[in-house]
């Protein structure tokens, strides 16, 4: 019972750990994002009304300058409200009287609060506060008397609890801007998030460090591997079966041609306290393409039918097929293959693309043997996704140290490959990927409920892992919002190239109608991510 008390109480306090992260990384990706757009916004001279991290009800907000400075509710997003058109007609939607304040004839500020005192109140019969094609003016019926009131460019509208907002007039408008001043306002955006994503994979190259491929000491050893309890930090590797090793270069080309030819079993000599030592280690066959590997299973036993299995994960778990069943048959292309021995497993699975694998094999303590059979993902895919699709592996890493510029080449070098992956992705996602099969749909969408699952297992995972992580959501979400979509960055740059090619701008009209739709159906694909990142975390 107290065992069960403390487990509670430790879920409960990485759920709440969880939740602080998922904020904390969430809002530094937007707030990155939406101060491009408010940086460059601001360098164009447009009024930006307010800069806000978050949705939903004001948690904060504070006014400095012209500018309000929010932070709302749900931590899912956020958004800077620049000058525009409609801007006005919004706040005086559906007014009827309105309040007006002078200063020398001129109205300074326009009431929209019906409780609060002021110069002039009447009935609101026309107006033109957005200044394109006219002056300024209020007209109200003051009395049963129309009157007609020239406006500052710099008025104020006032609303309740004195909250105040200047005029969106259209010099300080978005759409009066150059095409080049527009273009970087929405472009800035998503560089800002690659940017932070850079710096982010620099730091992380400076704590990691370099690896040392000069001398053959082994820098680290991972749980659960081969290695793990025989070989440890600081252990200098001097031969494999009877090969000298003189760096870690020469160590990789010995690993390099055993996973070619599956070799099962590798004698290291080592030195550890001046001590030389020689231990027998059996290397770890992981097949990504399907989900099957050896790791945590015991040595096979040679020429008995059958191989027990280790960790299983993706489409052979979910079908049924887990840790520590016994493997007897593989099909592809309906060819039966009995399995002896994970040479003969990784003689087959590790050069196939994109199959339909049956696997035939015994449920653990059971007599019955049982089938599925698994799509394998295609080189593209696994490609796309930097995934090496057959892996042989002991579990040790060389030394690092550390290198200012060896960690900025390798920032880059992250940075870069991330960026590929995840636009190789998105190019999936929308198109037809190996053999002409679509292994990549809106069903492996992940949103706020997925995010927050991986955070969970992340947190657990250390700093340095977060870090990663939030440089990696910081890539997706730039590149992401230069897909051409209306309602997206990348679909209001379309509209710009279209006003660059024909000097026409798209009619505003069908713009805002097309952004329209587009958000209706962003939403929607928002709901059914959202439902299906739901039954994943639950099960």
């Amino acid at each position: 019972m107290i065992l069960n008390i403390q487990q509670y109480l430790s879920n409960i306090g990485l759920i709440l750990v969880t939740i602080l992260a998922f904020i904390v990384i969430i809002g530094i990706v937007v707030l990155i994002h939406e101060l491009g757009h408010f940086i460059f916004a601001k360098k164009a001279n447009i009024l930006c009304h307010e800069f806000s991290i978050g949705m939903g009800p004001v948690l904060f907000q504070k006014k400095k300058g012209e500018t309000i400075y929010s932070i709302r509710a749900i931590p899912i997003g956020g958004y800077v409200s620049m000058a525009d058109g409609s801007y006005t007609d919004v706040l005086l939607n559906g007014v009827e009287e309105l309040g007006l304040n002078l200063e020398n004839s001129f109205v300074k500020e326009i009431v929209l609060d019906p409780s609060l005192e002021c110069d002039v109140r009447g009935k609101l019969l026309s107006y033109d506060l957005y200044g394109e094609n006219s002056d300024f003016f209020v007209e109200l019926e003051v009395d049963g008397i129309k009157q007609y009131y020239n406006v500052l460019k710099t008025a104020e509208f006032v609303q309740k609890n004195n909250k105040r907002i200047q005029l969106s007039t259209y010099e300080r408008s978005f759409e009066s801007k150059t095409l080049l001043q527009r273009f970087l306002t929405i472009f800035a955006g998503p560089v800002m998030n690659f940017i932070l994503a850079l710096l982010l994979y620099i730091i992380l190259g400076w704590a990691v460090g370099v690896a040392d491929y000069s001398s053959s000491h082994i820098g680290s050893v991972s749980n659960g591997y081969p290695a793990s309890g025989i070989l440890q930090a600081g252990d200098e590797i001097k031969s494999v079966d009877g090969k000298e090793v003189e760096n870690w270069q020469e160590f990789s080309v010995i690993m390099d041609e055993y996973k070619l030819e599956y070799k099962q079993e590798i004698e290291i000599t080592f030195i550890r306290d001046n001590k030389i030592l020689t231990e027998t280690l059996y290397p770890s066959f992981i097949f990504n393409n399907v989900g099957v590997s050896s790791l945590g299973a015991p040595v096979d036993d040679a020429n008995v039918l059958g191989v027990q299995l280790g960790i299983t994960a993706g489409s052979v778990l979910d079908l049924g097929m887990s840790k520590d069943d016994i493997l007897v048959q593989i099909t592809v292309d309906n060819v039966n293959h009995d399995i002896y021995s994970w040479e003969d497993i990784a003689s087959i699975l590790s050069n196939i693309d994109i199959e339909n694998v049956t696997f035939t094999f015994y449920k653990k303590g059971e007599d019955k043997k049982s089938k599925i059979i698994v799509e394998s993902y295609g080189d593209i895919l696994l490609n796309s996704q930097q995934v090496t699709k057959y892996q042989y592996l002991i579990g040790i890493s060389p030394e690092t140290k550390f290198s200012f510029i060896g960690g900025i080449k390798n920032g880059f070098t992250s940075f870069t490959n991330m960026f590929t992956s995840i636009g190789k992705t998105i190019g999936l996602l929308f198109g037809i990927g190996d053999g002409g099969i679509r292994q990549v749909g809106i069903g492996d969408l992940a949103g706020p409920i997925g995010i927050f699952d991986m955070i969970k297992s992340y947190v657990q995972a250390g700093l340095l892992t977060l870090i990663s992580f939030t440089a990696m959501l910081s890539v997706n979400l730039g590149l992401l919002n230069l897909l051409p979509i209306p309602a997206l960055d990348g679909g209001r740059i379309i509209f710009l190239i279209y006003e660059l090619i024909t000097g026409k701008r798209v009619n505003k009209k069908v713009e805002e109608t097309l952004t329209n739709i587009m958000f209706i159906l962003l939403m929607i694909l928002f709901i059914y991510v959202a439902f299906n990142d739901t039954l994943r975390m639950f099960g």
